[in-house]
């Protein structure tokens, strides 16, 4: 199921169901372009939606984004690899947010600001996590990727890309309250019906 809400109170947007099969990529390829028919022009989206390609079609839609972005090689080789952990790691670099602090640094890339945040909670979580599976080679551990081409601070775009967890509190009213959960419904129809009727609850 794709889910668009607003980013002030989470009031439900648009809602959309796919297969199984279809990955969070294509999903919101799909979403981008409804979203943008419905005269919206700025999102935030989670990095398990984002690619290159993605990127661009939202650069050519003309959209303002924030998006996280996946730690590849390329990533890692051409900006992460640049930034020393002493300079990142300190006191003008920091921002804070509900429930932990990260640490930031930002390139100029395609057209907007690719942001490199580092969060020592998360390396030392990750880090034990290796070392119980017996692997010591994660070097950039704790760093993650943030892009955005707003005319929001870096700061601010990265405050409001952790924020984008009312998504993610909406999935849960929706499978907890409204028991938008396994359902014992098969036909397309009927499977259809219950997720409107949820959605429309929400």
């Amino acid at each position: 199921i794709g889910l668009a809400v607003s980013m002030g109170n989470g009031f439900p947007i648009m809602h959309d169901e796919y297969h199984g099969n279809v990955s969070n990529i294509m999903i919101f390829r799909d979403m981008s372009i409804k979203l943008k028919e419905m005269g919206l022009n700025a999102v935030i989206i989670d990095r398990g939606m984002t690619s290159d390609e993605n990127l661009e079609i939202l650069l050519k839609m003309q959209f303002e984004a924030i998006a996280g972005m996946k730690k590849t090689k390329n990533f890692e080789k051409n900006f992460i690899s640049k930034i020393k952990r002493d300079e990142i790691f300190s006191l003008k670099n920091m921002v804070q947010l509900k429930k932990t602090k990260v640490y930031t640094n930002s390139f100029n890339y395609k057209k907007g600001r690719l942001i490199v945040v580092y969060n020592p909670s998360a390396e030392i979580v990750q880090k034990e996590h290796d070392f119980e599976i017996g692997v010591d080679k994660n070097k950039y551990a704790g760093y993650s990727l943030i892009y955005h081409n707003t005319k929001l601070s870096d700061k601010t775009a990265v405050e409001k890309y952790y924020e984008k967890d009312i998504v993610e509190r909406a999935f849960k009213q929706l499978k907890g309250v409204l028991s938008l959960r396994p359902i014992r419904v098969w036909l397309k129809e009927h499977v259809q019906g219950h997720i409107k009727i949820c959605y429309l609850s929400y």
